[in-house]
């Protein structure tokens, strides 16, 4: 199904992933520190909850909140 989301370029739908709450938040913490890092022109992934920059995962220092 995924696959075909491109045949959906150009229209008000879209196909996202649905991940549960947990996954979401953990996701959420990334996305500052992957557009950073993808700034610096570093090859980033992010599969589920995990941050991958240039092949090696990165875990965040863990926080008070």
């Amino acid at each position: 199904m995924r696959e075909q989301a491109r045949l959906l370029s150009g229209t008000k739908f879209r196909i996202q992933e649905q991940f549960p709450r947990k996954i979401n938040d953990a996701r959420k913490k990334l996305f500052p520190i992957m557009n950073e890092a993808r700034r610096n022109g570093q090859k980033v992934s992010l599969v589920r909850d995990k941050l991958y920059i240039d092949g090696r995962e990165h875990i965040p220092e863990p926080t008070d909140t």
